[in-house]
């Protein structure tokens, strides 16, 4: 029984050395915020306003005492006072993405990431997706009647998907014309998650021509 009292003590001592059980999300951001990788992300400005609301609820909080109700409960207060839920889910996501860079940095542990991990979004599968597609006649009809400088926009958008931001942004080291694919991290895209786009004949003769 002795041994086994020491064995907590040594743990519970290691557990209080952990940054999280000291740090604040405040400070978190500070730290988040400031590391140039995640300045240099073309998103850095809707990170920063989506981090920035997720701080007015817990900026004083200590990293390691949230738990997985406290972040249901903000959801719940968000749809209440009539935000969207994709919105909800994006300002979970980010400080989810915060949190993730901070493990991979040993700023916090597995128990927090954990707890951000097991929020379930709020949007139902689906329910944001577009209601129709499109026609081939539609589009050609479209395409043929619209000035030149967007036509190889809606090119790009018809056969990848992709969305107009995504087009507009899009840099050429994220296009392998070799293997033909486009692939955007987790920072191109709208819902935050990476994703590999086949180039078909059409996109490959749009790319290869600019």
């Amino acid at each position: 029984f002795e041994s086994k009292r020491k064995v907590q003590k040594r743990e519970k001592r290691v557990f209080d050395m952990l940054p999280e059980s000291k740090m604040t999300f405040e400070e978190l951001t500070d730290w988040y915020l400031n590391q140039e990788k995640v300045k240099a992300l073309k998103s850095f400005a809707t990170v920063r306003v989506y981090i920035g609301k997720f701080n007015q609820k817990f900026s004083s909080s200590i990293v390691g005492d949230i738990k997985l109700a406290d972040l249901e409960n903000l959801q719940a207060k968000r749809l209440r006072e009539g935000m969207k839920p994709k919105t909800v889910d994006d300002e979970l996501n980010y400080a989810k993405g915060m949190v993730i860079k901070a493990f991979d940095n040993d700023l916090v542990g597995g128990d927090v990431l954990k707890t951000f991990r097991r929020v379930k979004k709020t949007l139902k599968a689906h329910s944001n997706r577009r209601d129709r597609v499109l026609t081939v006649q539609e589009f050609k009809t479209l395409h043929g009647k619209s000035p030149r400088h967007l036509q190889d926009i809606l090119t790009m958008a018809y056969w990848t998907g992709m969305r107009k931001g995504e087009i507009i942004n899009l840099t050429w080291d994220r296009v392998n014309m070799k293997e033909r694919f486009i692939r955007l991290e987790a920072s191109d895209t709208k819902e935050g998650q990476g994703k590999t786009i086949p180039l078909g004949d059409d996109i490959y003769q749009v790319l290869n021509r600019i």
